[in-house]
C-alpha cells in the first residue's frame, strides 16, 4: 500500500506593526500559536507556521521619521528586533513575512487583480473621524466627548478616495475553517 502523506496544517498570527518593539501581548499570541504548531507537528502533520511584520502604516512612517530614518531602513532594523525576540523565545515559525517582501507584494497584487477583474472591488469615497494613533475610523457614537475613547485626543475628520470590496456578494458562501484549508 502506498504511504499516506501527512495531513497539512497551516497556522498564522497577526502581522505586527513595526512602529514599536514586541511586548507581552505580541509574545503571548506568538507563544500560543507556537504551542499549537508544535502540537500538530507532534501528531506527524506537515505544519507551516507563518508570522511577520506589517510595515505599511502611518505610525510606522511617523516613528521612522522621528528617529531620522527612512521607513524602509527603520523597518529592516525592526524586523531584526522582532526576529531576535522570537528567537530568544524559541518560537518555531517557518516563515517570517514582511509586507515589503517582494513575494508578498506579488501575491497581494495577484489576489487584488483577480478580485478586481471579477468585479468585487469598486471605487468610492469614505469619510469619518479618524484616530491616527489607532489607525481606525470611528463613528460619532464611539467617541467620548468628541475624543478617541482610547487615546483621549480629538480624531481628524478625513475624506479619502478608496476602494471597497463587495463583501455582500459572499454572504451566502459556505464557511471554511482555516485549519481545514488545503495549502
Amino acid at each position: 500500500m502506498p504511504e499516506e502523506s501527512p495531513k497539512r496544517f497551516f497556522i498564522t498570527t497577526a502581522i505586527d506593526y513595526a512602529n514599536a518593539t514586541p511586548h507581552l501581548g505580541t509574545a503571548y499570541e506568538k507563544i500560543g500559536a507556537d504551542v499549537i504548531a508544535r502540537y500538530h507537528r507532534l501528531r506527524g502533520e506537515d505544519v507551516f507556521f507563518l508570522m511577520g511584520n506589517d510595515e505599511h502604516s502611518l505610525n510606522v512612517e511617523k516613528k521612522a521619521r522621528e528617529l531620522g530614518k527612512d521607513p524602509k531602513t527603520y523597518c529592516d532594523e525592526m524586523a531584526e528586533v522582532f526576529k531576535g525576540t522570537w528567537g530568544k523565545l524559541d518560537v518555531s515559525y517557518d516563515r517570517f513575512i514582511r509586507t515589503t517582501d517582494e513575494d508578498h507584494k506579488k501575491a497581494v497584487q495577484a489576489l487584488l487583480k483577480k478580485v478586481f477583474d471579477n468585479g468585487y472591488i469598486y471605487p468610492g469615497d469614505y469619510e469619518g473621524w479618524y484616530c491616527v494613533s489607532c489607525e481606525a475610523f470611528y463613528q460619532e457614537k464611539d467617541l467620548a466627548n468628541g475624543n478617541c475613547a482610547i487615546h483621549g485626543r480629538k480624531p481628524e475628520w478625513i475624506r479619502e478616495k478608496n476602494w471597497f470590496f463587495k463583501l455582500k456578494e459572499f454572504r451566502h458562501a459556505p464557511a471554511v475553517h482555516p485549519a481545514r484549508v488545503e495549502t
